[in-house]
């Protein structure tokens, strides 16, 4: 039975088969053209002086698992035009081969779709599975490779700013929110580039954005014919910011309540990598420290440290005006009864013991006058800790932003020690009680499409005395009509980055 090779390549190519060799798990196919004459690519001529013949070999799709290699008989030609700049031309198969390249393009093609769709690193791992030999930086290259492909402008985009270093230099994403997917990139987050992006682009219709004075400007600008909608987001982020700062005004008053309740504030679990990640930090924060002084010494100016070191000049400032390196402040563990008691309490943890009042009656046998609940405190910590978590010197107790969320969220989200802690604030602090109140109405309003209840929550928080809040509808009066567009949208107006 003979091989057909039309049914295997392009027929326009007039392959002919010359030699099969097979190796391990490899199958090398020897082929050459039959045509008798090839055309000049420069001036079209077509020749039949034959010059010389060269070997050339690509690689091709595998077949029943086996990887599959051309060696190509390619000729080259003379040209006998006589104005024509080349003398001598090779035959090419642009059907088939591009020029220069060592793969067919349906082995491309397989290679491209891959990357796209999986990525370079685990494309490459999936592709060697398959007998195809590609290394990730190959896939990266196909892929730049690439035309852009031409979508149309959406109507519906959301704008934000992403950091290209933190903290120095930023830009902006536009994203189309149908989709979710970026739509372009540009330099900086400045009004008048996203303004001149914008009115290239009449055919915007609503644009979601954060609340950057630079993009209401922009947005004002470029494209008026747009409607504005806050970033939900951006939002409840500025809302809890303020619940923050007005439960921080009772945060000493709050500890004594719940402590008095047998209650704790929320506390942050430090792990191990987290710890190493601080203390790395610290250095470099040291070791900066010391540039700028010795910077300093020699004479140079602020401007002049900021420029050298490529910090900030408030950053150059801080260092000068203080006279030790910094360093992480770490709070003093309060003495306890149970310190002394502290060896056997590890040692019968470690033992696996979880049972509080067990280990507590250890404890009155081994002399400690002390009551329950502070032995209890000492194991809620270390319940469901693993061996990456650190034990109680690093738990910090937890600040504003762990307990405003209990303020934000409902109380289903909460779990049954949460929903205590804030029934004793909320039936101990009736200004508190309020705010809660307050913040709920607002976060049902804007995520259930109540855009009707905004109204009436501006009027009871200006009438009310919560500073905090007041600020915070104070900075939304320019953006109302966004926040109420916001409220009446349904879904979720796209957010360009990772939630």
């Amino acid at each position: 039975m003979s091989l057909d090779l039309h049914t295997l390549f392009p027929p326009e190519l007039d392959l002919q088969l010359v030699e099969v060799e097979q190796g391990n798990a490899a199958l090398t196919l020897t082929l050459a053209s039959r045509r008798r004459a090839c055309v000049c690519p420069s001036c079209g001529t077509v020749s039949f002086r034959l010059h010389s013949r060269s070997t050339r070999f690509v690689q091709d799709l595998p077949c029943l698992g086996v990887t599959v290699s051309l060696r190509l008989i390619v000729r080259r030609f003379r040209c006998h035009h006589v104005p024509c700049t080349k003398q001598t031309f090779t035959e090419a198969f642009p059907e088939f081969i591009t020029p220069f390249k060592r793969i067919t393009k349906r082995l491309s093609s397989v290679f491209e779709r891959v990357a796209l769709d999986v990525g370079a690193e685990p494309g490459s791992r999936l592709l060697t599975s398959t007998g195809l030999f590609v290394s990730p930086d190959r896939l990266l290259r196909l892929v730049h490779a690439l035309p852009r492909p031409e979508r149309p402008c959406p109507n519906l985009i959301g704008i934000d700013d992403f950091a290209f270093r933190k903290g120095f230099t930023y830009g902006t994403v536009i994203v189309d929110l149908k989709t979710g997917t970026p739509v372009d990139l540009l330099s900086d987050r400045d009004a008048s580039t996203v303004t001149t992006w914008l009115q290239a682009r009449p055919n915007i219709e609503l644009v979601a954005r954060d609340r950057g004075k630079e993009y209401f400007v922009a947005v004002t600008t470029g494209a008026p014919q747009a409607r504005q909608v806050l970033d939900r987001w951006h939002v409840l982020k500025n809302l809890r910011e303020a619940v923050e700062r007005q439960r921080a005004r009772e945060q000493q008053a709050i500890s004594n309540v719940l402590i008095q309740a047998g209650l704790q504030l929320p506390q942050i679990r430090r792990s191990r990598i987290d710890h190493v990640r601080r203390d790395a930090y610290t250095e470099r924060r040291r070791a900066q420290y010391h540039k700028i002084r010795t910077l300093q010494s020699e004479g140079m100016t602020i401007s002049g440290i900021a420029r050298t070191l490529g910090i900030a000049r408030p950053t150059v400032h801080a260092a000068v005006r203080t006279e030790h390196p910094p360093g992480v402040s770490r709070r003093r563990k309060r003495p306890s009864p149970l310190d002394v008691f502290e060896p056997h309490l590890r040692r019968r943890w470690a033992e696996g013991c979880r049972n509080a009042k067990l280990l507590w009656r250890e404890l009155q046998a081994l002399g400690y006058a002390g009551k329950y609940p502070p032995v209890r405190r000492w194991t809620e910590p270390r319940r469901g800790f693993d061996e990456n978590v650190l034990p109680e010197s690093n738990l910090i107790r937890g600040g504003s932003a762990p307990l405003a969320w209990y303020f934000v969220k409902p109380r289903t989200e909460l779990d049954v020690d949460e929903r205590r802690v804030l029934d004793v604030i909320l039936t101990t602090f009736p200004a508190l009680n309020e705010l809660r109140t307050l913040t709920r109405t607002f976060v049902c309003a804007l995520l259930d499409a109540k855009p009707a209840d905004l109204a009436s929550w501006r009027a009871k928080v200006e009438g009310s005395g919560l500073k905090s809040l007041q600020a915070f509808v104070l900075g939304l009066r320019h953006e109302w009509d966004a926040l109420v567009a916001a409220s009446e949208t349904n879904g979720r107006t796209a957010r360009p980055r990772a939630s």
